[in-house]
C-alpha cells in the first residue's frame, strides 16, 4: 500500500468504527429501548451472548475508528498542519480510550452501571472483591 491509498483505507476503518459502534445496539435492542432498570438487567441475565457481543461492538467501535484517525494523520504528516490531524487524532483516541474503559466497566458490573451505583476503577477491580453486586445488594 502506497501513501496516497492510505487516506482511503483510513476512511474504511472509520467507517468500519462507526458501523460497529451502530450495531452495539442492534444487537440487543429490546435492551437499549427500555428504562426499566429491572427489564434491562433481566435481559441482560437471560441474554448474555448478545451482552458481550454488545460491550464488544461498543468497545470496537471508537478504537477501530481512533485507529483509522491515527492512519489519517500518519499519511498527511508531511502537510503543514499535519499537527492538526495529530491532535484531534491524539484526542479522539483519549476519548475512545474513555468510552472503552466505561465500557469494560459496565461489562463487569452491569447491575451497579444500570442503577448508577459508584463501580471501582479498572486498577485491582474484582481482585479483593468477595462476593459479585446483585439487584438485593
Amino acid at each position: 500500500m502506497n501513501i496516497r491509498q492510505i487516506p482511503q483505507f483510513s476512511g474504511i476503518i472509520i467507517s468500519a468504527g462507526f458501523v460497529a459502534y451502530i450495531a452495539a445496539m442492534l444487537v440487543a435492542p429490546q435492551l437499549y429501548n427500555t428504562t426499566d432498570i429491572s427489564r434491562r438487567l433481566a435481559i441482560i441475565d437471560t441474554q448474555k451472548a448478545r451482552w458481550y457481543l454488545s460491550q464488544i461492538l461498543f468497545a470496537l467501535g471508537p478504537s477501530l475508528a481512533a485507529a483509522g484517525f491515527l492512519l489519517l494523520a500518519y499519511s498527511r504528516r508531511q502537510t503543514p498542519a499535519s499537527w492538526l490531524y495529530l491532535l484531534g487524532t491524539v484526542l479522539f483516541a483519549a476519548g475512545s480510550a474513555m468510552a472503552v474503559g466505561l465500557v469494560i466497566r459496565q461489562t463487569l458490573d452491569p447491575a451497579a452501571f444500570w442503577t448508577g451505583e459508584e463501580t471501582p476503577l479498572l486498577i485491582g477491580y474484582g481482585w479483593h472483591q468477595d462476593h459479585t453486586p446483585s439487584l438485593a445488594d
